[in-house]
């Protein structure tokens, strides 16, 4: 056994020693914690025997919460342990409290510091936490709410150079939001995730996002058919490493939608993972996908390819061709792009060509509505141990292991 999960519910006040109304932590028979995750507001007492024993401690500050919780003793290092602190909203008094009532926890114990929900006015507090703590301050992730100018890119940049960018940066956004369109410069951040409303009609404009120099992931979560594809033949936005996209609804035209994404991207070597992905989607017209998998192959670095499999004739060479162009692919996801189609031949037919020919791929996984039995496969030529994981709608999961040294290995997980 690899990790045990214990989670306790200390809202209730009879679940506390009533004397001093707190739960402690005193001392424990586990030898190692690898998380612990508290609430600032929760009423407890954490002594350093356990404090020594935790490798990871994730604190998290809710929005108008006091911060309650007590340590024995934070005026001493403790080597072993990383401190962390999550504040869910940019209350400037949350964070004020915490950092007046525990400096150690700041400046002994290098706590890092992310902000969640925050607004452009919260630079004034960032500033000061610089000052302060110029190496806790971790992550800031912005509300959809915040409104991206010339002037607040410009702040937000020297800030990062302040910090030598090691500061990262997250923008959840809405799909139609503008960003910088008065202003050539590009602004630095690490992630950027755009949402689609669920209620009017969005465009995603390449020439807005294109102002983005992306270190890390690009995410686009759509919802419904409301939306349009803005693109320009000489703006592109450069490939992070992670581009994922998420569906969450029955799409005529989906393959199209995500070809016109792609397209919006250059510099394609630049990314290792590319995610497009919703088991729940019903994609009526599959034949474009066969676009799809042609395109991706752009993407020749690509060591993880999530994608839907289609149900169409040609789907099983198409496929295969796709993955002869990326030499790099260790991990593929496929999941069935119809509840009606016949997969069985497609699946059994590229683990087949997976064992023979693609030296790379450790893993291959297949969501399908139906389960299906793997066949006699002859493996005794493959160097590369392959995981094959088959994964119902039912989320029962049948997971094989082909390897030359030791044979077939078969777990069956519910």
């Amino acid at each position: 056994m690899n990790a045990v999960r214990y989670e306790v519910d200390l809202s209730n006040e009879e679940e506390k020693p009533i004397l001093y109304k707190f739960f402690v932590l005193q001392s424990t028979s586990i030898k190692k914690f690898q998380i612990l995750k508290l609430r600032t507001s929760e009423n407890v007492w954490i002594s350093a025997q356990v404090l020594q024993r935790v490798q990871n401690i994730h604190l998290i500050s809710q929005e108008q919460d006091n911060f309650n919780l007590k340590f024995e003793e934070l005026g001493i290092p403790y080597p072993k342990t990383n401190f962390k602190i999550e504040f869910l909203t940019d209350s400037n008094d949350q964070i004020q409290d915490a950092l007046k009532q525990y400096p150690k926890l700041f400046d002994i114990q290098r706590c890092d510091i992310t902000i969640n929900n925050c607004l452009t006015t919260i630079l004034p507090l960032i500033e000061e936490l610089i000052n302060k703590f110029p190496s806790n301050l971790k992550e800031l992730k912005f509300s959809k709410e915040a409104y991206i100018n010339r002037e607040f890119s410009n702040k937000l940049e020297s800030l990062r150079k302040v910090m030598r960018n090691k500061l990262i940066l997250t923008f959840d956004q809405y799909l139609e939001q503008k960003f910088g369109d008065n202003h050539n410069e590009q602004f630095t951040i690490n992630n950027l995730s755009l949402i689609q409303r669920d209620d009017d009609y969005q465009v995603l404009s390449f020439k807005s996002i294109s102002k983005f120099k992306i270190l890390s992931k690009f995410e686009l979560k759509f919802v419904n058919s409301k939306y349009k594809i803005q693109q320009h033949p000489d703006i592109k936005l450069e490939s992070p490493p992670t581009i994922s996209i998420v569906g969450a609804e029955i799409q005529e035209d989906c393959p199209c939608f995500i070809q016109q994404v792609l397209n919006g991207f250059c510099k394609h070597s630049n990314t290792w993972k590319l995610m497009i992905e919703n088991f729940k989607i019903q994609y009526r017209c599959q034949y474009p996908l066969k676009y799809v998998y042609k395109y991706v192959t752009n993407f020749i670095n690509l060591t993880e390819l999530r994608l839907p499999m289609g149900a169409y004739d040609s789907v099983l060479e198409d496929i295969k061709s796709m993955l002869n162009k990326l030499p790099k692919l260790s991990s593929l996801y496929l999941y069935s792009a119809t509840e009606s189609g016949e997969y069985s031949p497609t699946v059994c037919k590229l683990c087949e060509y997976a064992i023979d020919n693609l030296r790379e791929m450790s893993l291959m996984c297949f969501k399908l509505y139906h389960r299906i039995p793997m066949p006699k496969l002859n493996f005794s030529q493959r160097v590369r141990p392959l995981f094959i994981e088959i994964i119902g709608h039912d989320y029962r999961t049948e997971r094989y292991l082909f390897d030359s040294r030791s044979g077939i290995a078969h777990d069956k997980i519910k």
